[in-house]
């Protein structure tokens, strides 16, 4: 109960019964369950957190049909926008990696920085190429890592993307750059 109390930056040093430990690990659970609920589709997704997501997680948050891909999704029209015409849910920036490959280890301190200062603004996710090639190659991944960014809507389009490692300032200014404020 410590471990994940401490790993979920939660003082527990004044607790000293295990009831109150358990209660305290409950409050977190249950605010990161609220926080993904509105943020995530899936739930799985968590703000200023990096989530290495398998395809039907990411098919999902995306907002496509499993036989949807990228030529598929529409484009972000009155249907799927919010009042003020923006996407309704926060953008997706994918990573697309493998596990052998340097750079994309490269990328990894670097991707949960950005995701820290996103918070809840993107959602940011990787997925591993070697485990979901399917995915990967309706992606049009040719180099590793890419990175895809998707806007918010309900069925979600691919804004712009790079292939290559990045430092955590590149990252952002990726986005913002490609993101309509």
């Amino acid at each position: 109960l410590r471990t994940q109390l401490s790993q979920n930056n939660v003082r527990w040093g004044n607790i000293i019964e295990k009831e109150e430990l358990v209660q305290a690990l409950c409050n977190v659970m249950e605010r990161k369950f609220e926080a993904s609920k509105n943020f995530s589709r899936s739930g799985e997704v968590m703000p200023g957190k990096v989530t290495d997501v398998d395809d039907a997680v990411l098919l999902r948050e995306l907002g496509w049909r499993p036989s949807g891909n990228a030529r598929d999704a529409p484009a972000v029209d009155a249907a799927n926008t919010g009042e003020k015409g923006t996407p309704q849910h926060a953008p997706i920036l994918l990573d697309v990696y493998a596990t052998w490959c340097g750079p994309c280890q490269f990328l990894v301190p670097q991707l949960q920085s950005a995701a820290e200062e996103f918070g809840p603004d993107v959602r940011v996710m990787k997925l591993d190429s070697d485990k979901y090639p399917g995915l990967a190659g309706q992606l049009k991944v040719a180099g590793l890592p890419t990175l895809i960014l998707f806007d918010g809507g309900e069925e979600s389009r691919e804004l712009k993307r790079m292939e290559g490692a990045l430092t955590k300032d590149g990252i952002v200014e990726f986005v913002k750059k490609n993101v309509s404020a």
